[in-house]
């Protein structure tokens, strides 16, 4: 798939530098201490692509994950309030380290000459985020008004 990004890209006369790649690690589980000597070989290995904030383990992620949904789209907490609090404050900050990296690639002067402020902000939910492709789709959508 990403072969096929970058393709498009290339057509578009868009040079691809591969430099913007970043790694997430996904389902981490701070109390497990096997995650914990994997994330530490993971950044001693691709040292800063490695983005810095993990995306939790949850149960809350997990349960919506098998409804198609993202933990911002359940109408109410699938286990406790407070577990579900901590999944969408844990979402908001890794994806908004993701925002904080597109915003460096892409102009930010085109972007505010657009008037966009943030994607958070512009109707655009961090619940699309979970897949590189929807972060790209949505900022051609918010630039070019697709």
């Amino acid at each position: 798939m990403m072969d096929q990004v970058i393709d498009q890209l290339q057509g578009a006369g868009i040079k691809v530098d591969y430099s913007f790649v970043r790694l997430i690690c996904s389902k981490f589980d701070g109390n497990d201490p096997s995650h914990a000597m994997v994330r530490a070989i993971v950044e001693q290995s691709f040292g800063a692509a490695l983005l810095p904030v993990p995306v939790l383990e949850s149960a809350e992620i997990s349960h919506a994950a098998m409804r198609m949904m993202t933990v911002y789209e359940l109408e109410k907490p699938i286990g406790t309030p407070k577990t579900h609090k901590r999944c969408k404050a844990n979402a908001d900050e890794a994806m908004g380290q993701i925002e904080a990296l597109v915003r460096q690639g892409w102009a930010a002067s085109t972007l505010r000459a657009k008037g966009i402020s943030s994607m958070r902000h512009e109707g655009l939910s961090y619940s699309r985020w979970f897949c590189p492709c929807s972060i790209l789709s949505a900022m051609q959508e918010a630039l070019h008004g697709a």
